[in-house]
């Protein structure tokens, strides 16, 4: 099946490959279009781009889209297999643009056939999730890709003198033993709130990071520092003590 649409994606027509693999395509005007394949199962889509002075009068044009390889991915957190979870792949590969959803099955798994061989970029957005964004190369029997998608947890930080006494305007810095990052990195990319600059413990001497992933972090502060593993509705607080 093949779609026509404008850049904004609006759907202008639409048409059916014959048995030979071929469909004639008349579009309205000379604005550039994309030409959307849609395998049969819907599945699969490509884009291809037609420029805007290959749109009239082109003539026959072959479309070689390869598609020997796949991506197979098994989701899972700390308690098990996730499933039932929409899981898309996009990627620019050749000449198509690829994009796809797939929701994982009771092994946690999702499998993309039918694809080029190359890099694509894997997402996955759950409520109560961190938010997952990784690029995996598909490739012909290239065997499962295993990815930990962490649960949502905050972290509040603590910071006392060596009398136990409260520590107002303490910088903190945060660092995930995970996936060896500091996370104000998080923050640049629009995926951490609020911003790092401003992590600094009020007049309990204290400050909350909200929805951080869970697992190991690093926390610091000048003059002090200690590791925690945070759990979704855990405590997870994170005590630094000053020597003076």
């Amino acid at each position: 099946m093949l779609w026509i649409h404008q850049n904004e994606g609006v759907v202008i027509d639409q048409y059916t490959t014959n048995s030979n693999g071929v469909v004639e395509v008349y579009p309205a005007d000379e604005s550039p279009i994309f030409l959307c394949v849609i395998t049969q199962a819907g599945e699969v889509g490509w884009n291809i781009p037609i420029p805007e002075e290959q749109v009239q009068g082109v003539g026959l044009r072959d479309i070689v889209l390869q598609c020997d390889a796949s991506l197979e991915v098994e989701l899972f957190d700390l308690t098990g297999p996730l499933v039932g979870v929409p899981c898309v792949i996009a990627g620019d590969v050749i000449e198509e643009q690829v994009k796809a959803t797939q929701a994982t099955d009771p092994q946690g798994r999702a499998t993309f056939d039918k694809l080029s061989a190359g890099e694509y970029l894997v997402q996955v957005f759950l409520p109560g999730y961190w938010p997952y964004n990784k690029l995996f190369e598909a490739k012909v029997d290239g065997g499962v890709t295993r990815i930990k998608i962490p649960r949502l947890a905050d972290l509040k930080v603590r910071v006392e003198g060596a009398g136990g006494q409260p520590v107002v305007g303490k910088s903190i810095t945060v660092w995930s033993l995970d996936y060896d990052k500091d996370v104000k990195r998080w923050w640049e990319v629009g995926a951490l709130d609020p911003s790092p600059v401003t992590w600094m413990t009020d007049e309990q001497g204290e400050f909350v990071i909200p929805v951080m992933p869970e697992g190991p972090f690093r926390v610091s502060c000048p003059g002090a520092e200690t590791t925690i593993t945070l759990v979704p509705d855990g405590e997870n607080l994170a005590t630094l003590r000053l020597d003076s």
